[in-house]
């Protein structure tokens, strides 16, 4: 038995207790780009969506109340969250992204499509694999989950259970926050047959073509043949076929925690001066770096979060080009993120992070002309840049039919994970 806990509008929460100023509030939380990232439930309510710039989020809501997005922290409470949770399974983990849903907010202008069915709420979402369970244990297990649950986040969750992360992903969104909905084996196609199809991995021309062949609900495409849906949409439309059926076979991975070096400190009075902020942030990284610099380790990713004495905090983060195991390389660019950051009022609280750690490698520089690049170096450079900007910014072009008439049918485009 699969769970999937949800925890709607999870970020705007966390603001909202560090700052009870802005409970029921049409909070809204933006990058640095000044794109929506985050909303609470009024201004959700109000029709700001996750994406929208900040424009059009003022256009949908005059009142809403805009804040700085800090991730990291965010992060680090869910991951606090996993870790507890793991008292449960050692199988517990988190939802990365979207990636078992596609964007159904492009479907609500669509009649026949109740907009409750539109899975577009931000929130912090996670699996546990509970195993085997009796018959009538559910109820009871699911009531100590949702109970633990609030115990540790005093946020309601939404819980679905099923036999698949599928069924069970659209079970929790489908109850309100502090409910829960079990899916009986067998039932799940039953279950999933009413929702729609744009709650499936696939993308915006995937769903366009499932419009125009008027697939409009999961159910829908479950009573497709599966030749049919292989013909139109090669080996992903089997597993369409599968999911739409409530056959999710997918494992929830075990649990492991991220492995960080964190460092920070409380400054009294607040900091306005920048060559004291400064020498803060050089003891911040020489505590954070010092022991896994000594022990052979490079850092890729950096993240600071400068907190000011009005109670805004603002965050930067970093991927280095390659991993750094240079001291005076990693104090060099936290002193450049605190100065890319627009500072309002005095500093009261730095917190550094150091992340995405692994071996040092030493790289040997050649004095002449090199040869041909070889594939394996190839391969290297796409790794580190999908490690760097996410996988969902390169593709692979493969040969499918070289023979189709139709252009598009003689390749197919497969995302980059790595080095192939």
């Amino acid at each position: 038995m699969i769970a999937c806990v949800r925890l709607p509008f999870f970020a705007a929460t966390l603001e909202a207790r560090a700052r009870p100023d802005l409970a029921d509030q049409p909070l809204v939380l933006v990058d640095e780009d000044q794109h929506v990232t985050g909303v609470s439930r009024r201004a959700a309510q109000a029709g700001v969506r996750v994406g929208l710039n900040l424009a059009q989020a003022n256009a949908q809501c005059a009142e809403v109340v805009v804040q700085p997005a800090v991730p990291s922290r965010y992060q680090r409470a869910f991951e606090d969250l996993l870790a507890a949770l793991t008292t449960f399974t050692t199988q517990v983990e988190a939802e990365d992204g979207l990636e078992l849903r596609a964007d159904g907010r492009q479907r609500r202008h669509m009649t026949f499509l109740p907009p409750a069915q539109l899975d577009d709420q931000p929130a912090a979402t996670c699996y546990l694999d509970l195993g085997t369970l009796k018959p009538g244990e559910a109820p009871d297990l699911a009531q100590q989950l949702q109970q633990f649950v609030w115990e540790q986040t005093h946020i309601p969750a939404q819980l679905g259970l099923s036999s698949g992360k599928f069924p069970a992903r659209v079970a929790a969104m489908s109850v309100d926050a502090g409910e829960v909905l079990a899916i009986p084996p067998g039932h799940e196609a039953d279950f999933l047959a009413g929702f729609t199809v744009a709650l499936l991995p696939v993308d915006g021309e995937t769903l366009r073509q499932m419009d125009l062949l008027g697939w409009y609900t999961l159910g829908d495409v479950a009573g497709q043949p599966v030749a049919a849906l292989l013909d139109r949409f090669g080996k992903q439309g089997r597993i369409l076929h599968r999911l739409a059926n409530g056959r999710d076979t997918s494992p929830v991975e075990p649990y492991a925690p991220p492995v960080v070096a964190r460092a920070s400190q409380q400054l009294d009075g607040g900091i306005a001066d920048w060559g004291r902020l400064e020498r803060v942030l050089e003891q911040l990284v020489d505590r954070a770096a010092n022991e896994l610099l000594a022990n052979g380790q490079a850092v890729r990713h950096i993240t600071l979060v400068l907190t000011q004495e009005d109670g805004i905090a603002l965050e930067r983060k970093v991927v280095l080009r390659q991993p750094s195991s240079s001291l005076d390389h990693l104090r060099t660019t936290a002193r450049d993120m605190a100065q890319a950051l627009t500072l309002t009022a005095g500093v009261t609280d730095v917190e550094l992070t150091l992340s995405d750690i692994a071996p040092a490698v030493a790289r040997q520089l050649s004095l002449f002309d090199r040869p041909a690049v070889p594939q394996v170096h190839l391969n290297t450079v796409l790794r580190d840049l999908v490690a760097r900007y996410g996988n969902s910014h390169f593709y692979w072009a493969r040969a499918a039919d070289r023979d189709a008439r139709l252009p598009e049918r003689r390749f197919r485009w497969e995302k980059a994970e790595g080095a192939q």
